[in-house]
């Protein structure tokens, strides 16, 4: 199953983060990550996933907004050495996996959660 998400990205990319700037970068997606596991952990039906579409599309633009950053930041910076992901990173990513599995298997939750991430700043196929 294919889970396209910035935190998973984002851990991938910037998990054991011992640049200020790649730290930067890892403590806004840790945040922002916690924040859509809160917001979906709250969805218990349907009729709830379609309510909070919106602050969830929020979420996933601000975590692809940040995925562009430090992507750009790695380009631009070629010389510093890409992070490890660490065990912090790693439990975040596989909480918000698990959450994003149970509101898959919700009536027409895979869909909704595609219609949320599908957008122009959110371009996380990988």
């Amino acid at each position: 199953m294919r889970v396209c998400l910035a935190l998973i990205i984002i851990g991938s990319i910037l998990g054991a983060c011992q640049n200020s700037s790649y730290s930067k970068f890892k403590e806004k997606g840790q945040s922002k990550s916690r924040s859509l596991i809160d917001e979906l952990k709250m969805v218990r039906t349907k009729d709830q996933l379609v309510e909070r579409r919106h602050s969830l599309r929020r979420y996933f633009d601000d975590l692809a907004d940040l995925n562009d950053q430090a992507k750009s930041y790695a380009l631009n910076h070629p010389s510093e050495p890409l992070p490890l992901m660490d065990l912090e990173s790693k439990e975040l990513s596989d909480l918000l996996r698990q959450e994003l599995l149970r509101v898959y298997r919700l009536d027409g939750g895979r869909e909704i959660i595609d219609e949320c991430r599908q957008n122009k700043k959110c371009n996380l196929n990988y």
